[in-house]
């Protein structure tokens, strides 16, 4: 689909073939209240909503950055995967960890390689920091990353 049909679809009123495409592109589906709502909403509250979410959202960074502290911790990848997974399920901001997700993916860094669950842990840090800014400082973020020449 491309820009223009986008385009097209929020100009228009939110159906709930676009509001569930919407929650799925821009986060990890919805739950049907969200539907209902963006449905009430409309197209650009919506958006907005996605984009920059109300809520305690700093206290759940703090929660779940002591999470993964604990998680990098133990030594063990697999902890480092569920803290993610978790984050991941109850994110207040499904755009940031979805973003996240896809620039860890683009950047291909993976434990294998680095075999270090703490480093691992700054890593995703440093991706979820720059998500969803500009493309150039995330570059330059993750090339000055030393966990990428780990091991």
């Amino acid at each position: 689909m491309g820009l223009g049909a986008v385009r097209a679809g929020c100009a228009a009123a939110l159906d709930l073939r676009w509001a569930g495409h919407l929650y799925r592109r821009a986060a990890f589906g919805s739950t049907w209240r969200q539907l209902e709502q963006a449905l009430t909403e409309g197209p650009q509250r919506t958006v907005d909503r996605l984009v920059r979410p109300e809520g305690p959202i700093e206290e759940f960074h703090g929660s779940f950055d002591e999470y993964e502290k604990a998680a990098a911790r133990s030594g063990d990848a697999d902890e480092i995967r569920a803290w993610w997974l978790r984050r991941i399920i109850e994110t207040p901001h499904p755009l940031l960890d979805k973003m996240t997700l896809f620039w860890h993916s683009h950047f291909g860094i993976s434990n294998a390689r680095v075999q270090n669950a703490r480093l691992m842990g700054q890593h995703v840090q440093t991706l979820r920091r720059h998500a969803l800014g500009r493309y150039q400082p995330l570059l330059e973020a993750v090339a000055n990353d030393p966990r990428l020449f780990w091991g």
